[in-house]
């Protein structure tokens, strides 16, 4: 069952059981009536003909997958899957790889610092 034609059904359902049980708001049974409803109710109980005739049509939508509205919900899906893909990708790039240069070390005036723990007078530091 495709996405569009399910929450069709799950827009009827609890759409049938509010006009039926328009009084909930001040019955307790009533409003367990309508919760009941709502949650068991089978599309096929419906028993308002604006309704029937809409679950009556997306049923024959979901028999008849060459109809438009079928071909135009799964273009939107295609879609969505190729942007998820993309997207993906975009997680999965490579990090940029970086040559190592060479360190010639220390220059002598530091080391003689760290050693000492004082500058000579005449260092490129001074």
């Amino acid at each position: 069952m495709s996405l569009h034609t399910s929450q069709g059904f799950d827009f009827c359902q609890p759409t049938n059981a509010l006009w039926k049980y328009r009084s909930f708001s001040e019955d307790p049974a009533e409003r367990k009536r309508l919760l009941d409803s709502i949650q068991h109710q089978a599309v096929a109980k419906l028993d308002f003909d604006c309704l029937k005739d809409f679950t009556t049509r997306l049923c024959e939508q979901k028999l008849d997958l060459s109809g438009d509205y079928s071909s135009a919900f799964e273009e939107l899906e295609l879609e969505r899957e190729v942007e998820f893909e993309f997207e993906q990708l975009r997680e999965k790039e490579k990090p940029a790889k970086y040559t190592a240069t060479a360190f010639p070390g220390l220059d002598p005036a530091i080391t003689a610092f760290v050693t000492a723990g004082y500058f000579e007078e005449g260092d490129i530091f001074i």
